[in-house]
C-alpha cells in the first residue's frame, strides 16, 4: 500500500494509528519481526484486556 493510502486512514479514523516500516511488504512479520513486536504489544498492551496481552507476549519464537 502506498503510504499516502496508509495514511488517508488517519484522516478517516482520528484515533487510528499508522506505523510504517521500510521495505516491509506482504511478509512484514516474517522479514520485520523485531520492529513490528514493540509497537504491536504496545497497541495490544492498552486495547486488550490484561491476560489476552499477555498471551500475545509468550508467542513462539517472538522477542522479549
Amino acid at each position: 500500500m502506498p503510504l499516502e493510502a496508509g495514511r488517508a486512514y488517519l484522516r478517516d479514523l482520528p484515533d487510528a494509528e499508522f506505523h510504517a516500516f521500510d521495505d516491509g511488504g506482504h511478509w512484514l512479520l516474517e522479514t520485520h519481526l523485531a520492529e513490528v513486536l514493540p509497537p504491536l504489544r504496545d497497541f495490544l498492551g492498552r486495547y486488550l484486556p490484561a491476560s489476552a496481552a499477555a498471551s500475545a507476549r509468550t508467542t513462539a519464537g517472538a522477542p522479549p
